[in-house]
């Protein structure tokens, strides 16, 4: 994302802080692997277009839950952390 945008946007910037490739490698294990980095607070980009990524998915979800993860849309994510997101900002997940 550019930060020249920011000025522009009328809404806050999603981006994410875990990149699983799931693109590049099509590849569920290493799908999986990668989700799993995922700290509290974090967003996971995955692809919901590759079958592979279903997969995957079919796992990490139950895997994050017992590790007491819960999944909340971004917007809930940032309200729950006591962060109020502004118009034209970057966010990536909260590191905690």
């Amino acid at each position: 994302a550019n930060a020249s945008l920011g000025g522009i946007l009328k809404m806050p910037m999603i981006l994410w802080s875990v990149d699983t490739l799931d693109w590049d490698t099509l590849d569920p294990v290493k799908t999986y692997h990668s989700a799993m980095t995922v700290r509290d607070g974090g967003i996971v980009l995955m692809h919901s277009i590759y079958t592979q990524t279903a997969d995957a998915v079919e796992k990490i979800v139950p895997a994050l839950k017992k590790k007491g993860f819960q999944f909340v849309t971004v917007s809930e994510l940032y309200r729950y952390k006591g962060v109020k997101m502004k118009n034209g900002e970057i966010y990536n997940g909260i590191r905690s």
